[in-house]
């Protein structure tokens, strides 16, 4: 019996190779990945459709899309729809995001076919009944007026709009009065254009055997799958001038730095993600242990980088003490100017590297964890090998390495900052 008053001994990561999944085409053409797991007795299902916000003619279209889709088709009611998912066990979820529009689908796989059967009607069939859109725009506008007296929420819009522009889809903000204005006949056609008869991929995992892929298969397969027009996007401009927001009432302000940073396929990629975690990507990071330990200027500041198929941006925000908010972003250009002029110390570094290798790895332990990481890479156009290189770009990062990376891609006086509150 093992001793538990001693822990485990230490043991260094050595790789990590992604599972690949199988490879495969529905009747109608579509790519088709999937992972199988047995025993589960659940499965996912992702249906993604390329277009997402991006695709956009009117801000707001594609989550009203997403949000009507399970409101009714010519057959079902949307009583009906989701009384039986109900009665399924089983999950929908619509997402317009960036740059897909994506139908996600939990299943008992006993129920699959009963639930497939909706989810295809659904996608060649809705028909956003009007009564259905003024409640959803109401109960939106209510949402997004909310939203509008949130620091952090109005911080993080307007840097967006200062990386991309506001002509820019994912720089474009959205106002109560432009979701007032979306018409049925606007979703409609947003819905012919990214998802009815439009070419999708299908990503699945979970307990899927012989079975379940023919239910796919059949259901999924008897969509039409044209290509999607070909969205252009205007060119993004990044505008870097401070930008505050002082609010009477609030006790606390939204702070933040950010800026443009190479995209995936750049040979930095992994050395910039890591950096970033240096200064803000875990709880024992930098700019925690200042403005959070030893300041008491905030319950918590963290640093992201976020990549979409047409553009990258580094961020870091944080909630502070409103009278304190022009000492924490002091602090916080100080931090970045440290990484850019001192090397970080060995015990750092390898405390850095233990946590981001670990949490990935921990992280990607099943079959839904690891078609997603399939997804992302397929998304992006990236090698198999990508997350296989992150690990061992990680194990061999130096010092010298990250602080030329910092002194490169983190430049404080070329980011935007933000104040709000």
């Amino acid at each position: 019996m093992p001793d538990r008053t001693v822990a485990p001994p230490f043991r260094e990561i050595e790789t990590f190779q992604l599972q690949i999944p199988v490879k495969d085409r529905l009747k109608n053409g579509v790519e088709f990945f999937y992972h199988a797991q047995p025993g589960l007795e659940v499965c996912k299902i992702d249906i993604c459709f390329t277009g997402g916000r991006k695709a956009e003619k009117k801000a707001g279209l594609g989550n009203f899309t997403a949000g009507l889709l399970r409101e009714g088709t010519s057959r079902y009611s949307s009583e009906e729809i989701n009384s039986s998912l109900e009665s399924y066990g089983s999950f929908i979820e619509c997402n317009a995001t960036s740059d897909q529009f994506v139908i996600s689908v939990y299943s008992l796989v006993e129920k699959l076919g009963d639930v497939l059967i909706l989810i295809r009607d659904m996608i060649s069939d809705s028909i956003f009944p009007e009564e259905q859109l003024g409640k959803y725009k109401s109960s939106q506008i209510s949402k997004l007026k909310i939203n509008l007296e949130k620091t952090s929420f109005v911080a993080k819009r307007h840097i967006l709009e200062s990386i991309f522009g506001n002509k820019h889809p994912y720089g474009r903000v959205t106002i109560p009065g432009e979701l007032e204005s979306l018409q049925r006949e606007e979703i409609l056609e947003y819905f012919d254009a990214i998802v009815k008869n439009r070419q999708f991929t299908v990503f699945a995992s979970g307990d899927l055997g012989d079975r379940e892929i023919e239910l796919i298969n059949n259901y999924l397969g008897s969509l039409r799958a044209q290509p999607s027009d070909t969205i252009t996007l205007p060119k993004s401009h990044f505008d870097a001038t401070k930008y505050s927001e002082d609010w009477d009432q609030a006790v606390q302000s939204t702070i933040g730095l950010a800026g443009p940073v190479p995209g995936l396929h750049h040979p930095d990629t992994h050395r910039l993600s890591f950096t970033c975690d240096i200064l803000g990507g875990y709880f024992g990071s930098r700019l925690m242990k200042n403005l959070r330990e030893d300041k008491g200027y905030t319950y918590g500041m963290y640093s992201h980088l976020t990549h979409l198929v047409d553009g990258s941006y580094f961020f870091t925000t944080a909630d502070v003490i409103k009278d304190k908010r022009e000492e924490a972003i002091r602090e916080v250009r100080k931090e970045i100017e440290l990484l850019r002029t001192e090397r970080v110390g060995d015990e750092e570094l390898t405390t850095v590297k233990n946590y981001t290798i670990g949490s990935f790895l921990t992280s990607v332990n099943s079959s839904f964890s690891q078609i997603q990481l399939y997804r992302y890479i397929h998304l992006h156009g990236l090698p198999e090998s990508h997350f296989e290189s992150q690990i061992e770009i990680i194990k061999s990062i130096t010092s010298d390495y990250i602080l030329e990376t910092a002194r490169q891609y983190f430049d404080p006086a070329s980011m935007v900052e933000v104040m709000v509150g």
